[in-house]
């Protein structure tokens, strides 16, 4: 994963969207990191990285998280 790609995935996570990476990414150099970023940034903007390698997945958890956003929204899931 390039550079590049990691400031447009903070930049999408930052406007709120929950963003997949299917690999590790270079800044997450401790447990710390890797918890900010997959979690605890979701209390301040709504929007976290996904971890998740398996394509099916993080397929499956980008489903539940536009389900859990159109729950809110009152939509029928």
């Amino acid at each position: 994963m390039h550079e590049k790609a990691v400031s447009i995935g903070a930049w999408a996570v930052a406007l709120g969207l929950p963003t997949h990476v299917g690999v590790m990414l270079p800044v997450a150099g401790g447990p710390l990191v890797q918890r900010i970023l997959a979690e605890e940034v979701k209390g301040l903007t709504g929007g976290y990285f996904i971890l998740e390698p398996d394509p099916e997945s993080a397929a499956e958890k980008l489903i539940e998280a536009i389900n859990e956003r159109r729950a809110g929204l009152g939509w029928p899931c």
